[in-house]
């Protein structure tokens, strides 16, 4: 299968390539563009680290997304690391290409090459199992490390890797002291074949591999179809094989870099294929001893279909006579850096750069890193750790990937090592994939789309909901809240106040908001796509089992949307989406999710639904009623619902943060949380123009208040930050803000007038019974709001379905005695009507 083919199939959200030689520039214009278009936001590249560092300067001021939307591991080891594998994994499973291209402009068109991919199987469990294992060695830690968890940890890996297969494995791996030749010899015991037909890109001067077939398996005659630049067969020593050797050029007009060893006999045929040329150093010798780590895929049998294809390179080829070139691939290592670095990560909440060496420096080093032309001093994390060395850094926004300048000082007097490094931004490493998802959902829903798009932005929405809820893996907090080993600690001690919105306002004027560019999005604006990078909020106090009396939860009615209609999706699409919104914010309300979730989760959880709205409503997939509707549910759940069976709090939001705080993780709370983004994205959420009606104004009233209220949102900010958040905003947010004030004292009156005069409403209400109409607004001074929902007489023992903040959903509650009938209480009270008003 061509490799951009297999790159854009949907269904697969996480991705892990290992490759010999890397081409960050091709990949990032051309791999990483199919990957997205399959939905497909964590990946890792493992290449050849002698080959990074030949390339290095070629291309390090030059790449955008390498350490942000991927990461690329340095494979180190004896000979050459020489894969070329593509597992890509995630709810449709896990499918695997092995061939013999590297993941390079030549690999991937250029070159002639041969691959195969699948679907795995059980069968496929073992190789899977240990090609984990060999990465999980390379990735000791660090934002590396937790990259490749998430994609080892994913549903459908962790199946793959605990299942029993029940015949041979398809894919063999070199390990230590277990070479590629030993394995084939094992599987293919007793065996015997006259002739070989190989495809190599390269090859070594004695035909070693050529002597091995023969003692091991009795082959007479090999065919070598080679490019004749690449080969370094020794004429001299090919006479002196126990084997008949043709040389073999094909009449390609492109290089031949495939990879295939064919076997045949009276017995029938096999063949291996995958990135093993024909060298001693690819088949015989183990990587613990300088041997090259490779993959190939093993077929026990071949079909005759795949052998005329394959023969006919060999019947269209000429014969030459080989003259051996200077060099060979994989064979010649250069030496590197004795102490070498393994990864350095950037961590923009800290401003903290980590720089993680393979080894432990000497005692009495000195490292210096250099960053944007900002040098700093860096530190150990501890005496006993000289292998993980911290620098404080603060680093301004940058659209293009960073490099540092890493040097070590030995002694006073001697600049022992200068390395250059690529900088890991883990905070975005870590949002990597469901931004990359979400971002591909929103822009098919920012445009009409036929129905087989619709149908596929349907799945995807679906998937996204179900990882937000339930896999707290690709969810991780900070590790370390405020607090670390170096100077940072002394320059900041105090504690973040968080930001008054009121102040926020009156701060953010015309000059200073005009002096924060736009960063990314291609004129897209603030879309809600950056906001899925924060999770979120609280939940209410308990209410006497004798005030409210539920029956049922009936689903919360959609309101009519305000102004002309928009053309929509059709209905049958809205109502599937309609389900799946329904659920999601069900399950977000569930009090199991609130005993669990971490602060991220919670965050883009609650930022979720709000987007879809936002963005749906824009395209016609969303009306504004239903967007009112997720959106109000949404609010009140962070801010009213009752959050944990204790019910000592409000509001989901206050009760992860209580229940983070029991755990000792506060400050991780309100790094994530109080970063702003949340803040504006519920604020963006409450710009829409269908917060209108008899009902919904007052509604939004209340959230808006509630958002403003609650400055744990902004506990982690500044004036700064969030004067580049609301420059990318699509609504006048100073004007909403300012409005938010006057809506807050406004309520806060009217809230007092109806305890003040409580007892006095209620027993009018009880002394003339009234008629509750839809969209009434009640109270209770425990219970809070709620809005009627049907039409009912206000007697003893009548039922009225209502929608009650505390509760986030419609329920059947006894009004009459419980509740003042507000909307009812102004007719009669004009000064109730004034404040309402």
């Amino acid at each position: 299968m061509n490799p951009r083919e297999f790159c854009s199939l949907s269904g697969y959200t996480a991705a892990l390539f290992l490759t010999y030689d890397f081409d960050p520039i091709f990949f990032e214009r051309v791999v990483l563009r199919e990957l997205w278009a399959g939905g497909t936001g964590d990946i890792i590249v493992v290449a050849d680290q002698s080959r990074i560092d030949a390339s290095l300067d070629r291309w390090s001021d030059r790449l955008v997304h390498l350490g942000r939307r991927y990461q690329l591991i340095p494979a180190s080891v004896e000979g050459a690391f020489h894969p070329k594998v593509i597992l890509r994994a995630g709810p449709e499973g896990v499918i695997a290409w092995v061939g013999s291209g590297n993941l390079t402009f030549g690999g991937w068109g250029g070159n002639r090459e041969m691959s195969a991919a699948w679907t795995l199987g059980e069968n496929d469990s073992a190789w899977i199992r240990s090609l984990m294992k060999e990465i999980d060695m390379w990735s000791p830690g660090g934002a590396t490390h937790d990259v490749f968890r998430r994609i080892r940890d994913l549903p459908s890996m962790s199946t793959l890797m605990l299942s029993e297969g029940l015949g041979p494995t398809p894919v063999l791996l070199a390990r230590a002291g277990d070479p590629i030749s030993n394995q084939i010899a094992r599987r293919w015991n007793g065996r015997h074949f006259e002739e070989a037909r190989i495809l190599a890109g390269s090859t070594d001067r004695d035909g070693a591999f050529l002597h091995w077939l023969h003692d091991v398996f009795g082959v007479q005659r090999a065919m070598v179809a080679v490019d004749p630049n690449r080969a370094s067969f020794d004429p001299a020593l090919l006479n002196k094989l126990p084997v008949l050797v043709e040389t073999l050029e094909t009449g390609f007009d492109s290089p031949l870099h495939a990879k295939l060893c064919w076997l045949s006999g009276s017995g029938g045929s096999v063949a291996v294929m995958g990135s093993a040329n024909c060298s001693r150093s690819a088949w015989l010798r183990d990587p613990a001893h300088g041997g090259n780590v490779e993959v190939v895929a093993v077929y026990d049998q071949v079909s005759q279909r795949f052998a005329d294809e394959t023969f006919t390179i060999f019947n269209d080829a000429r014969i030459y006579t080989p003259r051996p070139p200077a060099q060979q691939e994989a064979d010649v290592r250069e030496g590197g850096p004795r102490y070498r670095v393994q990864e350095i990560t950037w961590e923009p909440r800290d401003s903290e750069l980590t720089i993680r060496f393979i080894r432990a420096i000497p005692k009495g080093a000195r490292v210096e890193v250099i960053v944007d032309r900002r040098k700093a001093k860096c530190h150990s994390v501890s005496s006993s750790d000289l292998s993980v060395w911290l620098a404080f850094l603060p680093l301004e926004e940058n659209a293009l990937t960073r490099f540092a300048d890493v040097t070590l000082f030995l002694d006073d007097s001697e600049e022992d090592e200068r390395q250059r490094h690529w900088v890991n931004n883990h905070e975005e490493l870590i949002h990597a994939a469901q931004g990359r998802q979400i971002e591909d959902v929103f822009d098919g829903m920012r445009r009409r789309s036929m129905p087989t798009e619709q149908r596929r932005i349907l799945r995807e929405l679906h998937r996204i909901g179900a990882v937000l809820l339930t896999e707290l893996h690709a969810f991780p907090d900070p590790g370390r809240a405020a607090g670390s080993h170096h100077e940072r600690d002394k320059e900041q001690t105090a504690e973040i106040t968080p930001v008054d919105p009121e102040t926020l306002v009156r701060s953010l004027d015309d000059a200073l908001v005009r002096r924060w560019p736009t960063h990314g999005g291609g004129g897209v604006g603030f879309s809600l796509v950056g906001v899925m990078r924060a999770l979120f909020p609280e939940q209410p106090p308990a209410i006497d089992d004798d005030e409210v009396a539920e029956v049922d939860s009936p689903p919360v009615p959609k309101r009519p949307s305000s102004g002309a209609p928009k053309e929509l999706i059709p209905e049958p699409v809205q109502r599937r989406l309609r389900w799946q919104m329904e659920k999601f914010i069900g399950d977000f309300s569930d009090p199991a999710f609130a005993a669990s979730c971490s602060a991220r989760q919670l965050v883009q959880a609650a930022a979720y639904p709000l987007a879809v709205g936002i963005v749906g409503t824009r395209g016609g997939w969303v009306s504004g009623g239903d967007a009112v509707s997720w959106a109000q549910r949404i609010f009140d759940t962070l801010f009213q619902k009752r959050p944990l069976p204790s019910g000592r709090h409000s509001g989901i939001l206050e009760g992860v943060r209580q229940r983070l705080t029991d755990e000792g993780k506060e400050k991780i709370f309100r790094e994530v949380v109080g970063d702003g983004t949340l803040w504006l994205t519920l604020l963006t959420s409450l710009s829409l123009e269908e917060w209108s009606g008899s009902s919904a104004a007052f509604e939004w009233a209340l959230a808006l208040r509630d958002v403003c209220n609650a400055h744990i949102l902004l506990s982690s900010t500044d004036k700064d930050k969030m004067a580049r958040l609301i420059t990318r905003a699509e609504w006048d947010s100073g004007a909403l803000l300012l409005k938010a004030a006057r809506v807050a004292r406004a309520l806060d009156a009217l809230e007092n007038a109806l305890e003040s005069d409580w007892d006095a409403l209620l027993q009018s209400q009880k002394d003339a019974p009234i008629v509750h109409e839809p969209d009434d607004l009640l109270w209770s001074p425990k219970a809070g709001w709620a809005v009627a929902q049907e039409k009912a007489v206000a007697e003893r023992a009548t039922k009225l379905n209502v929608y009650l903040r505390l509760k986030a959903q419609v329920v059947r509650v006894v009004a009459a005695g419980f509740y003042v009938n507000v909307t009812k209480a102004t007719e009669f009270r004009t000064e109730l009507d004034a404040v309402l008003s």
